[in-house]
C-alpha cells in the first residue's frame, strides 16, 4: 500500500498479462493506492487490451497527480534514526556487483530483488542491518517476519553455538533431549489443548501439514480460503493462496474454495 507512482515501472508482454513491478517504499496516500489497484483490476480482466492501457495510463496519472499535491505537506528533511553503539565488522568479501552477477548466474532465476540498485546486507545487531559499506538500516521487515529477537542476540548466538560444539543435526527416529524439552517448552506457553508439537521448516509446510491433518481427521476434502490471502508456494499452498502474484500456471487448488473476507 505504499508504492511511489513516478517509480511504478511496468513490463508488457503481448497483453499476457505478465507484469513485473519494481518500486521504493514511501508514504502514500491510501486513494491514491485505491485508484492504482482500481485501474489495475479494471485493466487485467479478460479481454480487456484496450482498458489495459487506459485503465493503467490513467490511474498513474491521476496518482501522480494526487501524489504531488500533497507532497507539499511531506517533510524536508527524513527523521534520522537514533545512535547506536555498534561498529560492524569489516566487510572484506566481493563487491556488491560481483555478489549480484553471480547470484545472477547461479541461483534460481525466479528470485527477486527490490530497487534497480539492491541492497545488500552483510551483518544484523538487534534491529539494524548493515550493508557491505557499514550504512545501518533499521529492519521494519525482520526477513518476512522470521527473525523474532532481533539479529545476533546473544542468548540465542550462545546457544546455537553450544548446541553446533556438541551436535548439529540427526533425526527423529533417534532421541535427542533438546527437541523433546524444546517441545515441552513451547507447549507450556500455548493453551491447554494445544499440547503435541510438529516441527516443520516454512509456513509453507506447515500449511500442507494443517491441510492433509484437516482432510484425515474429518474424511472432507473441501477448504475455504479468503481471496487475496497468502499460504505458500508449494503446490498444496499455491491452490490454497489466493493472490495472482504467487501463482504459477499449473493445475492446482484442488478442493479449495475462494471466499470474501467477512
Amino acid at each position: 500500500s505504499k508504492v511511489s507512482a513516478d517509480c511504478l515501472l511496468l513490463s508488457q508482454k503481448e497483453w499476457e498479462g505478465s507484469f513485473r513491478f519494481r518500486f521504493r517504499f514511501v508514504p502514500f496516500p491510501g486513494r491514491v493506492t485505491m485508484m492504482l489497484m482500481q485501474s489495475l483490476g479494471k485493466a487485467l480482466r479478460p479481454g480487456s487490451s484496450a482498458a489495459l492501457k487506459s485503465g493503467l495510463v490513467g490511474g498513474l496519472q491521476g496518482a501522480q497527480s494526487s501524489f504531488s499535491s500533497s507532497s507539499a505537506s511531506l517533510p524536508e528533511e527524513l527523521p534520522q534514526i537514533p545512535e547506536f553503539e555498534y561498529t560492524p565488522k569489516p566487510y572484506l568479501g566481493p563487491s556488491k556487483e560481483e555478489v549480484l552477477a553471480t547470484r545472477k548466474q547461479f541461483l534460481n532465476p525466479a528470485i527477486f530483488h527490490y530497487y534497480e540498485d539492491p541492497i545488500m546486507i552483510v551483518e544484523g545487531k538487534q534491529q539494524y542491518l548493515y550493508d557491505e559499506k557499514g550504512k545501518r538500516y533499521l529492519d521494519a521487515f525482520g526477513g518476512i517476519v522470521t527473525v523474532s529477537v532481533g539479529h545476533s542476540h546473544p542468548k540465542l548466538v550462545k546457544a546455537v553455538n553450544e548446541q553446533n560444539e556438541r551436535i548439529q543435526h540427526t533425526t527423529t527416529i533417534y532421541l535427542n533431549d533438546q527437541v523433546a524439552m524444546f517441545g515441552k517448552e513451547l507447549a507450556a506457553k500455548l493453551p491447554p489443548h494445544l499440547d503435541s508439537i510438529y516441527f516443520v521448516n516454512s509456513g509453507s509446510e506447515a500449511n500442507d501439514l494443517a491441510i492433509l491433518m484437516a482432510r484425515l481427521y474429518t474424511g472432507n476434502y473441501d477448504i475455504l480460503a479468503l481471496r487475496n490471502c497468502y499460504h505458500g508456494m508449494s503446490l498444496g499452498t499455491m491452490g490454497l493462496t489466493a493472490h495472482a502474484s504467487w501463482k504459477y500456471n499449473v493445475a492446482q487448488g484442488f478442493g479449495i474454495h475462494h471466499v470474501m473476507n467477512p
